[in-house]
């Protein structure tokens, strides 16, 4: 591609200096605006519904598309597209918009479903981190198949703090999101010999009460939330059932320092953790084999050196972001080819 195309990036969790994929595309002709939807002011963090800061943020970026004729908007997560998408309807503005980390923990009903379907027609591309989640928002939302893109998520090593935020030999379970902790609870239950620490969100904390082997953090620094994954055993990924979608960003950092998995089989991970290779898989809301992997892996030396082989061998591929930086050049080389559609 010759012709300079304007890139408008519209994150919903990124922090202001995130940059997203500039520097790897930096030989490409291209300027871009950065837009952050974390919130700024008292009254952002105060009023989350409707969002402020994701309204605020996505009427800024429209606002620079307009500003740019011919520009590309990328957005993070399915509700900032959604509002870039209705702002640019509203103001007529025809930017190719390529809706990144399209995912939904909780997928909408009635009315927030019908004005997406609107909303989402509106958009070229979807990448979504799973292949089954290419089906499945196609069927929902209306979206023709061919706009659905699966790229895995990759990541750098996360940055850790460096002493051990939690002493001693234990496992852990972290995330906030599509978890099921009340299983994880009960399956620890009665195996006091092993320490277990969970680190989640308030709203998504186990509701029973916690034996003595448990550990709970609620709100961690990223750089303690790492260090937990950090220096564990192992690390548990207890999901809500069998579809959910969700952890994706907790098991490649986990993978990344190392440690491996004792997880929920569900088709939204499907893509990630290998039974027997990398992982451990059991069936969802089951106590008893939840528990009867934690064990084994916690008491079978020769298993765990297995898993951790495994895991040394693919931590090249889990890092490297050439299929999204390739997905990207791909993209933008379709948009200034007038010959070509964004497909």
């Amino acid at each position: 591609m010759s012709e300079r195309l304007h890139i408008v990036n519209c994150a919903e969790l990124a922090d202001s200096g995130w940059t997203f994929l500039k520097e790897p595309l930096a030989d490409l002709p291209l300027d871009w605006s950065f837009f952050s939807a974390v919130p700024r002011t008292a009254l952002e963090r105060w009023i989350r519904r409707p969002n402020l800061a994701r309204v605020r943020c996505a009427w800024a970026a429209a606002s620079n598309a307009a500003r740019h004729p011919g520009s590309v908007i990328i957005s993070h997560l399915p509700r900032t597209t959604l509002w870039l998408s209705l702002f640019c309807w509203l103001r007529g503005i025809e930017s190719k918009h390529i809706a990144f980390a399209f995912n939904f923990t909780e997928l909408p009903t009635g009315f927030n479903r019908w004005l997406m379907r609107s909303a989402f027609k509106r958009v070229d591309r979807f990448v979504v981190y799973s292949t089954v989640e290419r089906s499945l928002y196609a069927d929902y939302f209306g979206i023709e198949p061919d706009r659905l893109d699966f790229l895995p998520w990759v990541m750098e090593t996360p940055r850790a703090s460096e002493l051990p935020f939690v002493g001693g030999q234990y496992i852990c379970a972290v995330g906030g999101e599509g978890r099921d902790y009340d299983t994880l609870v009960e399956a620890v239950r009665g195996m006091p010999h092993i320490p277990t620490v969970i680190v989640t969100r308030s709203y998504n904390a186990p509701r029973a009460p916690l034996p003595p082997n448990v550990t709970l953090f609620t709100e961690l620094r990223l750089d303690d939330f790492w260090n937990v994954v950090k220096h564990c055993r192992f690390m548990v990924v207890p999901l809500r059932d069998s579809q959910t979608n969700c952890g994706h960003i907790t098991i490649v950092g986990g993978l990344q320092l190392g440690r491996p998995i004792v997880a929920t089989a569900s088709r939204g991970i499907e893509d990630y953790v290998k039974s027997d290779t990398n992982a451990l898989v059991v069936a969802p809301s089951k106590p008893a084999d939840l528990a009867e992997a934690i064990g084994r892996l916690w008491a079978d030396p020769l298993l765990y050196g297995k898993l951790q082989t495994a895991i040394a061998e693919g931590i090249g591929s889990r890092r490297s972001e050439s299929a999204w930086t390739d997905y990207l050049r791909r993209q933008f080389a379709r948009i200034t080819n007038p010959r070509d559609s964004l497909t």
